[in-house]
């Protein structure tokens, strides 16, 4: 949380930037959000995936994996 207040999001570029090394990184995107219609869902097992929107609206939601949720893409370890 931190990083999140103390980082001039405005003037970074679009990337990745690795704050301990590929354990915990930053990837910082610049996109038009979407509809939520439009999203499937998707499952991270070895990384948490936490979302902060700098700009704009957007609606997000997040489930506990009970295993039995409808899965579109699942992420694995690259």
């Amino acid at each position: 949380m931190r990083y999140l207040k103390n980082t001039d999001f405005d003037a970074m570029e679009v990337g990745v930037y690795e704050l301990k090394g590929r354990d915990i990184y930053v990837q910082v995107l610049d996109l038009e959000t979407k509809d939520i219609s439009e999203f499937q869902p998707e499952v991270h097992h070895n990384y948490l995936d936490v979302q902060y929107l700098h700009k704009g609206k957007e609606k997000m939601a997040f489930a506990v994996d009970s295993g039995k949720n409808p899965i579109h893409t699942t992420y694995l370890p690259e």
